[in-house]
């Protein structure tokens, strides 16, 4: 009941339209196409079936101004790039998309191919044609623009170009509804881009451009000496990288739901954005991840370790790989000693005394000094903070700082935002509803708590 004193204010008809538009997206990505109903969508903006039909004529109505509203969020990403130099602009809006594609997962990938595969029984397909032939026509004359600049080759055809551009976001936005994120993540779909704008290109084609924003890009370091026990954290830095060579990051983390994975592609992004050279790697409950990951510790400047929250703990692939990373050795050597295993790792344990008889432990265990020349981490996470907010992820935090710092890195930050966990509302919990989240705020975070550790190393070495 309103209470007294209290003023009714009514939305205008623009404003329930967008909010009836809005609904209808959420809707269609968690129930397709077949099941956004007029009543689901009438019941999620609070109107009577007849109030709708004051706003949209028919059902078929609301799903068009649904999809224009896609379809203005579909070409955010080519807006991400600016420039004179067409091949730089191209690849900006690949490397763009990748973090977009995430980003926009439930407001646009899903819904979108939601309606694309039924787009002949709801009658949209010459509105799809549409969409997608003014951004195939935009980026044709912006390859023509190239073309008459010298940087792509006259004798391509411009449509040629213009399409691989599409079908590369149409590639990743596949992998993203397919879970198969580390075609994105761990960079094959951008390698694949930049070789096609490679061969494209009068000259070889420019890493993406540097923003004239921001921290600057650091000089490089000479080697450091080991830092860490194991046999991977403890090696020294090529000499072949040279004074010249760009500093090197690592962006590693284990995501469920996706939360984590897009809080990881903006921090890859801005460390990219600032001259770094950025690996990106998403940790599965696969043996491979965990005894063969596909990176040495040794070579990074620069660390972020995130993971999703389980029981206010990191996910236990993540412990597990910082453990194979600290002890240089399997690590359920380390675990049965509380009769515990890892169950997708099932090749036989070797032989070992266990670890009270082991004459060698004590040689093992020495203090650890982390000073201003080591290397720099930061750990962070996701959660769902029903109960408590920020408060439940201290632990997993904490846990993670540990484990960097136990491999000879400097931890020098922790960030951490909400993350959705449930499909309904929770209106009565500690932040409220969190569908949605990590949004583009969220990751704007991320991107500001990179750019001022980047500064803060920039600071430190003037």
């Amino acid at each position: 009941m309103k209470k007294r004193g209290e003023r009714f204010v009514r939305k205008t008809k623009v404003e329930r339209q967008r909010e009836i538009i809005e609904a209808t997206v959420q809707l269609l990505a968690k129930y397709g196409v077949q099941g956004t109903t007029v009543s689901r969508i009438s019941a999620a903006v609070g109107l009577s079936r007849g109030a709708l039909y004051q706003h949209f004529s028919n059902r078929e109505a609301v799903l068009e101004a649904a999809l224009a509203a896609m379809g203005e969020r579909s070409s955010q990403w080519m807006a991400r790039s600016s420039g004179q130099d067409v091949p730089a602009r191209l690849l900006d809006m690949g490397e763009a998309h990748s973090t977009w594609s995430s980003t926009e997962y439930d407001t646009f990938v899903r819904p979108f191919f939601q309606l694309i595969a039924s787009n002949r029984e709801t009658g949209l397909t010459r509105s799809i044609i549409q969409r997608q032939q003014q951004d195939f026509h935009y980026l044709v004359d912006l390859v023509d623009q190239g073309k008459r600049q010298g940087s792509l080759s006259s004798e391509v055809d411009s449509g040629d170009i213009a399409w691989s551009i599409l079908l590369h976001a149409w590639g990743e936005d596949m992998a993203r509804l397919m879970g198969v994120d580390q075609f994105i993540t761990e960079g094959a779909s951008n390698r694949i881009l930049r070789r096609l704008l490679t061969a494209y290109s009068v000259a070889p084609a420019p890493s993406a451009a540097a923003p004239a924003a921001g921290p600057p890009a650091l000089p490089a370091q000479p080697a450091r000496p080991g830092k860490g026990r194991g046999s991977k954290a403890g090696g020294h830095r090529p000499a072949s990288r040279g004074p010249a060579a760009p500093r090197r990051s690592l962006v590693v983390y284990s995501s469920y739901t996706g939360n984590t994975g897009k809080v990881a592609e903006r921090m890859r992004a801005t460390f990219e954005k600032n001259g770094w050279v950025c690996d990106c790697v998403k940790i599965r409950k696969r043996a491979e991840d965990i005894l063969h990951p596909p990176f040495e510790i040794g070579d990074y400047d620069f660390i972020c370790v995130g993971s999703g929250i389980r029981s206010h703990l990191p996910y236990n692939e993540t412990l597990n790989l910082l453990r194979r990373l600290r002890l240089g050795e399997d690590p359920r050597f380390a675990l049965r000693m509380r009769d515990e295993t890892i169950p997708y790792i099932t090749d036989p344990l070797p032989e070992k005394p266990p670890p009270w008889k082991d004459p060698e432990l004590v040689h093992r265990h020495r203090k650890i000094e982390i000073g201003p020349d080591s290397p720099k981490a930061v750990v962070f996470a996701t959660y769902g903070g029903y109960e408590f907010g920020p408060k439940e992820a201290e632990p997993s935090l904490q846990l993670l700082e540990l484990e960097v710092e136990h491999l000879g890195f400097e931890c020098v930050g922790r960030f951490c935002c909400p993350g959705k966990y449930l499909d309904d509302p929770t209106p009565d919990t500690f932040h409220g509803d969190i569908r949605g989240r990590p949004d583009e705020r969220d990751l704007r975070d991320a991107q500001a708590f990179i750019e001022e550790k980047l500064a803060a190393l920039v600071s430190d070495l003037a």
